[in-house]
């Protein structure tokens, strides 16, 4: 198939990316094959943030010539192209102030190379009806924690019962809410589930253990890498934590975590403190991308609770 020719005759920004699969098992290269003019303009376009190497496509390229290392971005790349299945999501990098509706179709592979197509639309927000293309299932259990959070009279009760939805919706282990205090260089729990037969200690506990711990969190930012969650779930996610965050990559092996997503909650785009859930069902990771729109949605409402006062300095007040 001639894949220029292909993408060429879409007027809808639209590439192919190609995923090389390596013999252990794990991602090696992900790379935009081609593209037509309007996807071409899109990434040749000069961004706000940290330039990269060249904004000039060259076909075959490396993604990482054009816009950071994402995991989620190589994640739906990965699920489209070898796993062949069709992808709808959206996505929201903080480097951008708009969201990317995404299509993703797999095509046939040659060898350990394999291909999707890749198509963006750029919206100013997000459509929430889009939200029904998810199964009753996730889409009910978000709406039931969205209403907790709108209705929230006793807010750190309300927390705790909205912390155990995640947990639930994640199919996770544990799951916290972490607060910090830039000032202080201290983290708090605001709210923390977990599941009763679980052996892995509680994040008061590791908190308690790791006196440094606050230096992890400052470390979060650039592992994020502009992006709004970070899920990690298999050997390539946890190599690319070891390489670019490996005081934290040693925190979460030591404490026997396996698998990881984390979501920063963020007030006019000062992050506030970070949602994750451990030892999560890796089959679930398409259903857990909900949540990031449901914590895109959110976030910017919990200025209307009482959910930022713990971030002043005279809160003392005790854990829940």
């Amino acid at each position: 198939m001639d894949l220029q020719s292909f993408v060429d005759n879409l007027d809808t920004m639209t590439c192919v990316m190609s995923v090389e699969m390596k013999e252990d098992g794990k991602r090696g290269d992900i790379r935009i094959v081609c593209g037509n003019p309007a996807y071409v303009a899109s990434i040749e376009q000069v961004w706000d943030g940290p330039q990269l190497a060249s904004n000039k496509f060259v076909p075959n390229s490396l993604y990482q010539n054009y816009f950071p290392t994402d995991l989620n971005f190589e994640e739906i790349c990965y699920r489209a192209a070898v796993l062949k299945q069709p992808v709808h999501t959206y996505v929201h990098p903080d480097r951008f102030d708009f969201w990317f509706n995404l299509f993703l179709l797999p095509l046939k592979n040659e060898g350990n190379i394999y291909y999707c197509t890749y198509t963006q639309e750029v919206k100013p927000n997000a459509d929430i009806d889009q939200m029904a293309t998810k199964s009753h299932e996730i889409s009910d259990a978000v709406l039931s924690t969205c209403i907790k959070l709108h209705g929230a009279e006793d807010f750190r009760h309300t927390m705790r019962d909205v912390i155990k939805d995640i947990r639930k919706i994640c199919k996770a282990t544990t799951c916290s809410i972490l607060t910090f205090n830039e000032a202080e260089r201290t983290c708090k729990v605001l709210a923390e589930d977990r599941d009763p037969n679980t052996h892995l200690q509680s994040m008061k506990a590791v908190l308690n253990e790791e006196s440094s711990f606050y230096d992890l969190v400052e470390s979060w930012p650039d592992t994020l890498a502009g992006s709004n969650c970070l899920i990690i779930k298999d050997a390539s996610d946890w190599d690319y934590v070891q390489k670019k965050n490996p005081a934290w990559y040693k925190s979460l092996r030591d404490n026997y975590v396996e698998s990881i997503v984390l979501f920063p909650l963020k007030n006019s785009e000062k992050t506030m403190g970070y949602i994750w859930a451990t030892n999560f069902e890796t089959a679930n990771a398409a259903n857990i991308n909900v949540l990031r729109i449901f914590f895109s949605f959110e976030s910017p409402s919990l200025k209307r609770t009482e959910s930022l006062k713990f971030h002043r300095p005279s809160d003392r007040s005790s854990e829940p």
